[in-house]
């Protein structure tokens, strides 16, 4: 399951969504490759700078709607979205949704 999920993650391009460049199935071993955000996720910001305004929190939503909406049309439900899957971008404070 976990190959066959990497995999359809792969095969996406959306702005909103962190890419996967590779999986790997070695033996007994998976791997896949992802690109680098340079920020920080939802979690980590609440953490050290507490809650988001109302502006920064509808930013957030819409980057996400439109991720998940991009993954639906696909035949794909993320199932497991919470504020570590979803990383800011530091310069840009893009939403990005990763770990479909």
């Amino acid at each position: 399951r976990f190959l066959r999920e990497a995999r359809t993650a792969a095969s996406f391009s959306h702005p909103n969504i962190v890419p996967v460049y590779s999986v790997v199935e070695q033996e007994d071993v998976l791997a896949f490759a992802m690109g680098y955000v340079e920020g920080e996720s939802v979690a980590e910001r609440a953490a050290r700078a507490g809650p988001l305004t109302a502006r920064e929190a509808v930013r957030l939503m819409l980057d996400v709607s439109y991720a998940l909406a991009y993954a639906h049309s696909r035949g794909t439900v993320h199932r497991d979205i919470k504020p570590e899957n979803i990383m800011l971008e530091r310069a840009t404070n893009r939403a990005l949704v990763m770990d479909f």
